[in-house]
């Protein structure tokens, strides 16, 4: 558990809200660096590798607490 007030670099548009406060968002070569800024809050990462062929892309579960 880490609490956040930092930055973040990924592609904002491949963020898509899942569940209330859980995220997930797929992180591939180009990133967009976004502050996240979520102050008085916790976050858990959970990272994963998901390989097709020859394509690869890494997928970060992101869970907030308010």
């Amino acid at each position: 558990m880490l609490s956040i007030e930092k930055k973040y670099s990924f592609s904002e548009s491949f963020f898509y809200p899942v569940l209330p406060n859980f995220y997930f968002l797929i992180v591939n070569k180009y990133k967009v660096e976004m502050d996240v800024s979520l102050k008085r809050s916790e976050i858990w990462l959970h990272f994963t590798t998901l390989s097709t062929g020859n394509a690869k892309c890494n997928i970060m579960w992101l869970q907030i607490f308010l």
